[in-house]
């Protein structure tokens, strides 16, 4: 049996910086990854992929862990939090998860990821 082993990356700084690693050390052994099939970069963050109900709720029930920023339009500009509490808010926001929109941002990767087997 095999094992696959799918990355995630962010689309941010760090996340670029990490894919940059990963493409230059397989060359080394003669391994390319593949885009789409071997990893998967997020446009930005894991964290955009949050429905902003999801990302309200959050900060309402969590305002000392979560930052979250609006335009004078009402669409959310910045949405982020602390590191050490990055488990509680992750747990939090699948429950909160409960209607079928909650979920869209996360169907792109998804489909992506089930296209790729």
């Amino acid at each position: 049996s095999n094992i696959v082993v799918q990355l995630i990356l962010d689309g941010d700084d760090a996340g670029r910086k990490a894919l940059k690693n990963l493409e230059n050390r397989p060359k080394e052994k003669k391994i390319s990854l593949r885009s789409n099939i071997d990893y998967f970069q997020l446009p930005n963050t894991i964290e955009d992929l949050l429905s902003d109900r999801v990302k309200r709720i959050l900060k309402k029930t969590m305002p000392s862990q979560v930052s979250l920023n609006e335009d004078i339009n009402g669409r959310i500009t910045h949405f982020s939090f602390e590191e050490r509490h990055k488990k509680r808010v992750a747990e939090k926001a699948v429950d909160l998860s409960e209607r079928r929109e909650d979920w869209d941002g996360f169907k792109g990767l998804l489909t992506k990821i089930l296209e790729s087997w």
